[in-house]
């Protein structure tokens, strides 16, 4: 990268001084200059003549005067530098350290792509850069009925070997993904030791999972749309109270079509029991993260079977359980 800056302020600065000589040289104009170069009086668009001039017919005065015009040109290029561009400052060592700027980090290691049962351990750090420490012990969860796939999360995991999660596949979002808001059955007002955005959840709650709809990978209240379009949907008032308590999972945002809805934490039905495609854990467990979370920590949640988490703990700068 920084070679290719100082080729490109070379060539720049050289293109500058170019333009210099030309406006002080003897002859014609440079054809490749704008035509705002060219005298816009004559219908020829005849070039404007410069007097020609050379070093031993100038004045030392005007020696002088020419030196420090190219003296100027260089001094202002250097002390003020082309900004680089948002896609140069985009680089490899950027786009591989996703945890950069969170403070809180969920890591959920499951035995293989198939497994359906795994290990949630908690961390956290003080400020960006600071080694992680893990917070407790690990946390049994359970995933999808048929293990996990990459999903759509903060990078572009869709590019790793491995199968790609898609709607209806019955499998975990693989890939590190932020934790944006929480939810429950309680009223809002006797929910304030929570700090994510909480919604409380009513009979007319859903999550919609129609990918025709407009309102896909949404959690919406059905009486406040005017015409709904979904003809697939999950209400969040359950039996067995899965969704008393949950956390929204970032999985494919803004959504594309068909990758996949409606990620959540939420509480488990037993550890034999997995999800459609959420991670779930006991009820005290989640509970005791949506204590904790904090979005000025910028949570987020990194999911990946063993043999990944070990291919990629070095280059992404993930956590170490115990």
């Amino acid at each position: 990268m920084r070679n290719q800056l100082t080729t490109g302020k070379l060539s720049i600065l050289c293109a500058l001084y170019k333009l210099d000589d030309a406006l002080n040289s003897h002859g014609t104009i440079n054809p490749k200059l704008p035509s705002s170069f060219y005298d816009t009086q004559r219908r020829s668009r005849a070039p404007v003549q410069v007097p020609g001039r050379s070093f031993q017919q100038l004045s030392i005065a005007k020696t002088m005067k020419l030196c420090s015009r190219w003296l100027t040109i260089t001094l202002i290029y250097l002390l003020f530098p082309w900004p680089v561009s948002q896609s140069s400052a985009n680089t490899p060592q950027q786009r591989t350290m996703p945890l950069s700027r969170s403070r809180q980090c969920l890591l959920v290691v499951t035995p293989s792509w198939q497994s359906t049962n795994g290990v949630l351990a908690i961390f956290e750090r003080a400020q960006d850069g600071a080694i992680w420490l893990q917070r407790g012990g690990n946390i049994p969860v359970v995933v999808g009925k048929n293990g996990l796939a990459w999903g759509r999360g903060i990078a572009g995991l869709q590019t790793f070997r491995g199968p790609v999660k898609r709607e209806g596949d019955e499998r975990a979002p693989a890939g590190i993904f932020r934790l944006s808001s929480a939810f429950g059955y309680g009223p809002v007002n006797e929910v304030r030791h929570i700090k994510l955005p909480y919604v409380a959840l009513t009979e007319q709650s859903e999550a919609i999972d129609d990918p025709t709809s407009r309102y896909y990978n949404q959690l919406v209240e059905r009486s406040r749309i005017s015409a709904p379009d979904w003809h697939s949907s999950e209400k969040m008032r359950l039996p067995g109270n899965p969704y008393r308590w949950g956390i929204v999972i970032d999985h494919n945002t803004p959504p594309v079509k068909g990758a996949g809805s409606c990620i959540f934490l939420h509480v488990w039905r037993g550890p034999a029991r997995p999800t459609s495609g959420c991670t779930a854990m006991a009820e005290q467990n989640l509970k005791a993260l949506l204590a904790w979370l904090d979005p000025q920590a910028n949570p987020v949640i990194v999911q990946l079977p063993f043999q990944e988490f070990e291919r990629l703990r070095s280059d992404w700068h993930l956590p170490q359980e115990r």
